[in-house]
């Protein structure tokens, strides 16, 4: 006999009633078929190994069962096990070590946490600067967790902000994913470490963040191109009844001083046609800002080229070839926003990067 028991919920308190429901199988012939109008045994034992329910049941026509139970007021804290054995099967009736289908839930008694977790300090950051981030522990009733064990970790992301004051704009890689959004595809951890809350109740975090940097690669040299990032904080303390609380916290990573943003005037025509582009900068708290950027125009052409490959034999390879078309440097005003023109050489597919000088 073999299957599957589902319940309502796997966690309940003393005097709930569990509700639980089974699909039961045989095998025949090496296959699975189900035990229609099989005899099953439903047995119940509570955390001490005490049977508390037993009831033979007819398997459904498609081997069901269903049934429920009340736990007492007062009863055992812990692991439950839930056991279905086929009727007759003396082994199965006569031994706690059931072999057919078995399943467990868990009683407990809910307590509320007593106690507070915080993150102080954070803010937005640029590349290469340190966070001077606080993990608070605190009871409800006002003392200081001291000594209380702490664990953090920091996981990022790349993004593509958004600015009020430049809505049309793009800051960051478009290629990837709309304005605004975080790539969590590409995320990971970038660095965690535990100890012990002060005895102020409080843990110091410094941690300095680096570029998550992108190659450029173009005939006419390879940049270095670096993203903004989403962090993602998480702190989790612990009392001394191992229970805990997680507090989490998000803030962005900029790649400089600045973020450059474009905004094209087209994006399709006629390639005898001139191209413009308005450029604009934000700081790290989302006002405009001034400075001066690189300003690259990248064309990208796939081209079969002919290779040498195993014993000789030769195949003919697709390759991406990305050649460097243009580049200028271009000044940022606070204010107002700079222009940008590109008039194609010849038809195709473009790419334009602005990056802060």
């Amino acid at each position: 006999l073999t299957g599957q028991i589902f319940f309502d919920r796997r966690l309940y308190r003393p005097g709930d009633e569990v509700s639980f429901k089974a699909v039961a199988a045989i095998r025949e012939n090496g296959k699975l078929v189900p035990a229609s109008g099989a005899s099953l045994v439903v047995r119940v034992a509570n955390a001490r190994g005490e049977e508390i329910f037993s009831e033979t049941q007819s398997a459904s026509a498609q081997g069901g069962v269903w049934n429920h139970l009340k736990i007492a007021d007062g009863a055992p804290l812990g692991h439950y096990q839930v056991s279905i054995a086929e009727k007759g099967a003396k082994q199965r009736e006569d031994s706690r070590n059931h072999s057919g289908i078995i399943d467990s839930f868990q009683v407990e008694e809910f307590r509320p946490v007593s106690f507070s977790v915080d993150l102080d300090g954070v803010k937005n950051l640029s590349v290469g600067e340190t966070t001077s981030m606080k993990v608070k522990g605190a009871y409800l009733f006002g003392a200081a967790m001291g000594r209380a064990p702490v664990k953090y970790s920091f996981y990022r992301a790349k993004s593509v902000p958004s600015s009020e004051r430049f809505p049309d704009f793009v800051f960051g890689d478009e290629d990837s994913f709309s304005p605004g959004d975080i790539d969590w595809s590409d995320a990971g951890l970038y660095t965690s470490g535990e100890g012990k809350l002060s005895s102020s109740g409080s843990f110091p975090i410094n941690v300095r963040f680096d570029p998550m940097e992108a190659l450029d690669e173009t005939d006419g040299g390879t940049f270095r191109m670096s993203n903004p990032y989403t962090v993602k904080c998480e702190a989790v303390v612990r009392d001394v009844d191992e229970r805990s609380v997680t507090k989490t916290e998000f803030f962005s990573v900029w790649p400089g001083r600045i973020l450059p943003g474009i905004k094209p005037a087209q994006r399709y025509q006629n390639w005898q046609k001139q191209f413009t582009f308005d450029i604009a900068a934000i700081a790290p708290d989302g006002s405009s800002a001034a400075g001066s950027v690189d300003v690259r125009v990248i064309r990208k052409e796939w081209k079969s080229i002919l290779t040498k490959g195993a014993e000789g034999t030769v195949q003919y390879r697709n390759t991406l070839v990305r050649t460097l078309v243009k580049q200028e440097s271009v000044s940022v005003s606070g204010s107002d926003t700079a222009s940008f023109a590109f008039a194609p050489p010849s038809p195709g597919e473009y790419t334009i990067t602005v990056q802060e000088r």
